[in-house]
């Protein structure tokens, strides 16, 4: 089933909506749910939210990519959940992540200009990866969106986990690059 029918059942409020939202991207949410917690358990509870929260939210959202808005609610999901899990030891995946991104994006004070600057970042973030090659791009998103390890990405693409992390590090080396030469104070 396409993204726009599968759509369109939640508009006409059919229960199916669910179970084929499930059979089309069930591995994939539980996946990112999973490389984000840890554990299949808490990745299940969270691709079950994802589910409910889909259900709540279209109608009235008409989604225009129904898996990147899937993805960013089950992906909310798995991070509050880490957040609570883990309120005062950060778990290792997530000091990771945060540490390698803190390379090449700034963490400004809390303000108005900090959230016109979220925009401002998200749109050059935007830019960067249009202009990256296809397989650049592919791996910076499933490793800093999708939270796939590094040892995933190397496998799936036929390369060593040394060249993955290098391909990794070369990439977040030229956005920080493109960001202070776009202006933005890291």
């Amino acid at each position: 089933m396409d993204d726009k029918a599968l759509i369109e059942l939640y508009f006409r409020r059919s229960e199916q909506a669910i179970s084929e939202t499930a059979q089309k991207y069930g591995a994939r949410l539980r996946g990112l749910a999973y490389n984000v917690l840890g554990s299949w358990e808490d990745a299940d509870e969270v691709e079950n939210d994802a589910y409910l929260a889909l259900w709540k939210a279209i109608p009235p959202e008409r989604p225009r990519f129904f898996f990147a808005y899937a993805a960013k609610i089950c992906r909310h999901f798995a991070f509050d959940r880490l957040d609570r899990a883990a309120a005062q030891k950060r778990s290792a995946i997530l000091v990771e992540l945060t540490r390698e991104m803190a390379e090449c994006i700034p963490d400004p004070a809390a303000s108005v200009e900090r959230s016109l600057e979220q925009k401002r970042i998200g749109a050059l973030l935007t830019r960067f990866l249009r202009d990256s090659g296809e397989l650049d791009r592919a791996i910076f998103v499933r490793r800093y969106w999708l939270a796939e390890p590094v040892e995933t990405l190397a496998k799936e693409i036929g390369i060593s986990r040394n060249a993955a992390a290098l391909r990794l590090h070369r990439l977040r080396k030229k956005l920080k690059e493109y960001l202070e030469h776009e202006g933005v104070n890291l």
